[in-house]
Parts: C-alpha cells; sequence; structure tokens
C-alpha cells in the first residue's frame, strides 16, 4: 500500500510541476485545471495496468484544489479506490528538492478495495506493476519522501477480499465440511463463492478520521507512520456483531501485511481500554493486549461472540483472534459481573474461529 500512496503522490506533485513550469497564469481558469488533468492522467495510464480517471479539478493548482470523483481499477474494471472528492493543498517549494508535502488533504466518501488473489499477490500490485522493483532503486526522487499534514477522512470504507484458506492436513471430508460450514453462515468468518474460487470478506465502514500527521515515505523506513488524534468506525472483520469504534488514537505503522497500534486509546460504546492491538492482513487475524477499567461484555462479543450482552466490569485483556484455527482469549486483573454474579482473578478460553 505504501508504493500505491507513493504512486499518487507522484503524480499529484508532477501535476503541480507542470503547472508551475508552464500554465502560471492559467491554474486559476477552467482551460489551465483541465490542461493539467489531461497531463496528469496521462502520465498515470503511461504506467498504470488498469484504469485512472478524475472526472474534474476544481481551485487554483498553485494554492488548495480539489480532485472531483476519483476512480481507479484494475485491468478487469475491478475497482481498487473511489473517491468523491479530495480537497488538496500542497507546498509548492518542497517540489523543487522532490519532497511531497501535503499541507492540508481531505477525502470525502472514499472506498479501498484491497483483493488478494490466489497466488497470494494484492490487486495494487498488478494496477501498479513497477511497485516491484521500486525498492531495489537507491535513487532518491518523487515518492522517496512523502509526508501529509492535517489529513481528514469522511465516511470511508476499507474493503479486504481475500481466498478462504482450508487446512490442508485435513481429510477432503472434513475440508467439505468446513467450507459448506463457512458457506451456510455456521462460522464466524465470511466467505462466498466467485467465478474465481471461495472468497472471504472483511470490510470497516464509517471511517471518520482526524491525522495530524501521517509520513507516507521516507528513506529511511518502509513502513507508513502517522498519529492518529480521532478515528471512528464501524468495524465487520467476522460476522455480527460488528465492532463499533467511537473513537481510537494512539500511534499507528502500516507495513508490508500489518497494521499496528501503539499506545492506543479506544473507546467503545460502554468502554474504555488503553494497549496494543494487531491486525495481520492476509490472515485476518487480530492480536489484542489491552486494559480496561470500564468494560462492558456487549462492546467485546465482536471478538468473542459467546461473551453475554449484559454486565462487565474491568480486565486486561489478552487474545489472538484468528480468521481460521483456534483463538485464545486470556484475561487478568479480572473483576466482572452480570447481574448478581461475581467473578475476580484470571480466566482462559480457547475455541475454533
Amino acid at each position: 500500500m505504501r508504493r500505491v500512496v507513493r504512486v499518487l503522490l507522484g503524480v499529484i506533485a508532477v501535476a503541480l510541476l507542470v503547472a508551475f513550469a508552464a500554465l502560471v497564469v492559467f491554474t486559476g481558469s477552467p482551460l489551465g485545471r483541465e490542461r493539467v488533468r489531461q497531463i496528469g492522467l496521462d502520465a498515470v495510464r503511461s504506467v498504470l495496468k488498469g484504469e485512472i480517471d478524475v472526472e474534474r479539478l476544481e481551485g487554483n493548482l498553485l494554492d488548495r484544489f480539489s480532485l472531483v470523483n476519483v476512480s481507479i481499477a484494475d485491468e478487469q474494471g475491478r475497482p481498487f479506490l473511489a473517491a468523491e472528492r479530495m480537497n488538496v493543498r500542497l507546498a509548492i517549494a518542497p517540489l523543487f528538492s522532490k519532497r511531497i508535502v501535503i499541507t492540508q488533504l481531505e477525502l470525502f466518501g472514499p472506498v479501498i478495495t484491497m483483493a488478494r488473489r490466489a497466488d497470494g499477490t494484492w490487486n495494487f500490485s498488478h494496477i501498479f506493476p513497477t511497485a516491484d522493483t521500486a525498492r531495489a532503486d537507491t535513487t532518491l526522487g518523487f515518492g522517496s519522501w512523502v509526508e501529509l499534514r492535517e489529513v481528514r477522512v469522511e465516511n470511508g470504507t476499507l474493503v479486504v477480499h481475500q481466498p478462504f484458506p482450508t487446512d490442508e492436513s485435513m481429510s477432503r471430508a472434513a475440508r467439505d465440511s468446513a467450507i459448506a460450514a463457512a458457506l451456510a453462515g455456521e462460522t464466524r468468518v465470511r466467505v462466498e463463492r466467485t467465478p474465481s474460487g471461495l472468497r472471504q470478506t472483511m470490510d470497516f465502514r464509517e471511517i471518520n478520521a482526524r491525522i495530524p500527521r501521517l509520513v507516507v515515505a521516507h528513506p529511511d523506513s518502509e513502513a507508513i507512520a502517522l498519529r492518529v488524534a480521532r478515528l471512528s468506525m464501524r468495524a465487520t472483520p467476522f460476522r455480527a456483531p460488528d465492532l463499533a469504534v467511537h473513537d481510537l488514537r494512539g500511534d499507528v505503522r502500516i507495513g508490508e501485511d500489518t497494521i499496528a497500534l501503539r499506545d492506543v486509546a479506544l473507546r467503545l460504546p460502554d468502554s474504555r481500554l488503553a494497549g496494543t492491538i494487531t491486525y495481520h492482513v492476509s490472515a485476518g487475524d487480530v492480536d489484542v493486549d489491552v486494559e480496561g477499567d470500564t468494560i462492558a461484555f456487549a462492546d467485546l462479543r465482536a471478538l468473542y461472540p459467546p461473551l453475554p450482552e449484559r454486565g462487565g466490569g474491568r480486565l486486561h485483556l489478552r487474545a489472538a483472534v484468528r480468521s481460521t484455527g483456534t483463538n485464545e482469549v486470556n484475561v487478568t486483573n479480572l473483576r466482572l459481573g452480570v447481574d448478581d454474579a461475581r467473578i475476580e482473578g484470571r480466566l482462559g478460553v480457547t475455541g475454533d474461529a
């Protein structure tokens, strides 16, 4: 994902340099904006294995401008990115040292669809075929240093598709039974048949966020790093119940296959927690190490549905939630209650996904 963002922001930077060099007097005019739109689209299409479209540009290209109805799809027309509007304010001076600094970025209605294929590759690696060679190039250029400030996301969506994994150590009859159970909705994973095979889906909707600073690319790092000041969403990595996140704050690090949240303060409808959460994208697994002094069982049923809808208390939770295999939940510093029943101490629970 980091390389994809670098390409997209690099395109914006090239368009801005062209605008500055050749279209300065027209940047506030429809003619100048349309010319830059065509130049930018042509530049991207020359390296893209797919299709990109921007319906129109608005605003002053050397100050604050908007990209309206942005879309990127693969060669078969399957969507990767769609956004109703992107408002951008880009610092011009850093471009001349090949640094991209966006001082303001607002995304309205963005929808990202990440699809993993049977061979283990992701859709974006096919859409942007130069991604695999970018890492071997040690020359610093556009995309080597990318910083975003004052990022705001409004009503965003992330959808993750991947082939439904099966345990090859199981007998054929056992595998067929597991597949039938998943298709029938008898397991937590969301599985459906597609022309290319069985597909598992996870989605994260109603994403609203404010990010004061986001480092997309840096010569000394391969990860995206950001500080989240505010984030809310409805997460559906498995079947209902969903996880309703009212507010999340903390440090986020996005690697090639993991999203790690450190020093996180998490507020659910009736719970307050702090700690670490790691999402393994390819496997669809979640590791949790959080402590909560205010816990409601109803909020945690998204991780472990057998929990009652009433009651709560406090605890220190360590959980390994797997899309397939065995889930493990360990609780210490425990003081919980349901109606007149009370429990204190520690406990451990294991169960199939």
